[in-house]
């Protein structure tokens, strides 16, 4: 099994798939924050770590989350939606951040802060327990 499997499988058990997820974008936010405070090389590359392991745990974790929180007949819509969305964010994201840049280099790291944080907001609103699965149709 892959390592990066492994370390999700265990995170999210031991949390819940949800918290687990809501972490991991409150770990995103503190690592954005982190980078763009540093003045230190090295901890600019802790900070990176941290964002690249739990940027993969929410990466991971939002196809299980909405594979449960979808009827089955809805689920292909809901991934193909989700795998769109993250399409523009790929393509509009370094064009943003790029623009953002010439104002202040490290700018970006504040704008991905904020961005994480209102995705962080939102995953507690969106993922309350005992929510009934919702159709797309």
């Amino acid at each position: 099994m892959h390592t990066k499997a492994i370390l999700v499988q265990r995170f999210s058990r031991y949390f819940g798939i949800k918290k687990a997820f809501s972490i991991a974008i409150g770990a995103a936010v503190v690592a954005f924050l982190i980078m763009f405070f540093s003045r230190s090389l090295a901890i600019f590359i802790v900070a990176a770590v941290i964002m690249g392991v739990f940027n993969g745990f929410v990466q991971t974790l939002i196809t299980t989350i909405i594979s449960q929180e979808t009827d089955a007949k809805s689920q292909g819509t809901i991934m193909g939606l989700n795998a769109s969305y993250m399409s523009v964010g790929q393509i509009l994201g370094p064009i943003v951040g790029g623009a953002i840049a010439t104002i202040f280099i490290p700018l970006p790291l504040l704008a991905g802060a904020i961005s994480a944080f209102f995705c962080l907001l939102l995953s507690f609103k969106v993922l309350k327990p005992g929510v009934k699965k919702e159709s797309a149709f």
